[in-house]
């Protein structure tokens, strides 16, 4: 649990680095009817580091790259790979399983 506690503490200075290397020249603001305007990019992204550790092994390694400020480059559009539709287009045409396989994994 200790070590887990030390990766998070230089996950956040990692962060907070990449924060104070940015000058602003406003606070954030939520309320601005303009995302662009809201001066978002000078906050800190503490969900890379929970990301980072995610179950799921492209999300870990997506948010460890953008933790570590490397560009990341998807192929496809991801808001058609990973949506619902996809998804359940996926498993409703998967071929099932041999029963062969199936009793040799039982």
């Amino acid at each position: 649990m200790d070590r887990l506690a030390e990766e998070t503490k230089l996950q956040r200075k990692k962060v907070n680095k990449l924060i104070t290397n940015k000058i602003k020249s406003e606070p954030y603001d939520p309320l601005k009817r303009e995302p662009k305007y809201a001066q978002a990019e000078g906050e800190p992204i503490w969900e890379l580091v929970l990301l980072a550790r995610h179950c799921h092994p492209t999300i870990a390694l997506w948010a460890s790259e953008l933790l570590k400020g490397v560009l990341l480059e998807y192929g496809g559009d991801p808001l058609l790979d990973f949506g619902l539709s996809n998804f359940l287009d996926r498993i409703s045409y998967k071929t099932p399983k041999d029963a062969d396989k199936i009793n040799k994994h039982r």
